[in-house]
């Protein structure tokens, strides 16, 4: 049940992000200018950064690999 709650807790923010994006935005897409930088800090950055945060916090309580078990 751990591993399976780890799994679901890394995948969490990529679903959101997924679900909210996934909508149908017609105001906001005709009204924001996409840029290559734009996609690559807030699409790609903030999935990545969550996810290692995630990973350093299942670590530390020793969930994954060697560390203090809580």
């Amino acid at each position: 049940m751990k591993q399976l709650a780890i799994i679901a807790t890394i995948f969490l923010p990529l679903g959101f992000l997924t679900g909210f994006f996934g909508q149908h935005f017609s105001f906001l897409v005709n009204r924001v200018q996409p840029n290559w930088e734009s996609f690559v800090f807030l699409g790609l950055g903030l999935e990545v950064v969550a996810i290692v945060i995630l990973l350093v916090l299942f670590r530390r309580r020793g969930w994954l690999g060697s560390g203090p078990t809580a």
